[in-house]
């Protein structure tokens, strides 16, 4: 006793069952603009995981947060660049 064959045409021409769209989601709109760092934008940099450690590691140390030690080194950068407006702080 041998297996039917599956038709397989009739399997591929057959159309797609077309998915629901999922509902929106009620989000009001000052709940999707609630931002836990207003006036600020995120930035995503590389550097060297040994760089990395020793930052952490310093942090831990001082007591500061990582973020906060690095917005204090870009900030010394743009004032030693001339840009003197981000000097206040």
């Amino acid at each position: 006793m041998s297996k039917p064959k599956p038709n397989l045409r009739a399997m591929f021409d057959a159309p797609e069952p077309q998915a629901e769209p999922a509902p929106a989601l009620a989000v009001s709109p000052a709940a999707a603009k609630k931002d836990s760092h207003p006036g600020k934008k995120p930035v995503l940099i590389h550097i060297p995981e040994a760089m990395h450690k020793d930052l952490r590691r310093l942090a831990l140390e001082d007591g500061i947060p990582l973020t906060q030690i690095t917005e204090r080194l870009l900030r010394e950068f743009l004032v030693k660049k001339g840009y003197t407006q981000h000097s206040a702080k």
